[in-house]
């Protein structure tokens, strides 16, 4: 059986991050999803083993979002590309997540 497209979900909003895992694996694509609800979480994950693909909210407990995509930059392997999904509609914000390496930028409702 093929191992599917994993993906790491960096989301603190519990209810959110289980809707999005939820939706992600009922995909024909065969989602492998881990959920990370905070900055440390997900820098941990990244340090056990790269994703395929990061999926990342902006606005978490400490380090931010935007801390860590400055601090994938860091990193001495390349990185997997980051999707960043987030409330945020400040324009400088979504600037700054792009210049840090983010390849979209989803605004949530």
């Amino acid at each position: 059986m093929a191992q599917g497209i994993r993906v790491l979900l960096v989301e603190d909003n519990l209810n959110l991050a289980t809707l999005q895992a939820q939706m992600l694996k009922l995909q024909p694509e065969n989602y492998q999803v881990q959920i990370a609800y905070t900055g440390q979480q997900a820098k941990a994950a990244l340090q056990d083993s790269l994703p395929d693909i990061i999926l990342l909210d902006l606005t978490l407990p400490a380090p931010d979002g935007l801390s860590i995509l400055r601090w994938m930059q860091t990193q001495k392997k390349p990185m997997p590309p980051v999707i960043v999904t987030t409330s945020c509609t400040e324009e400088s914000v979504q600037w700054e997540a792009l210049r840090l390496g983010a390849k979209y930028f989803m605004i949530k409702p």
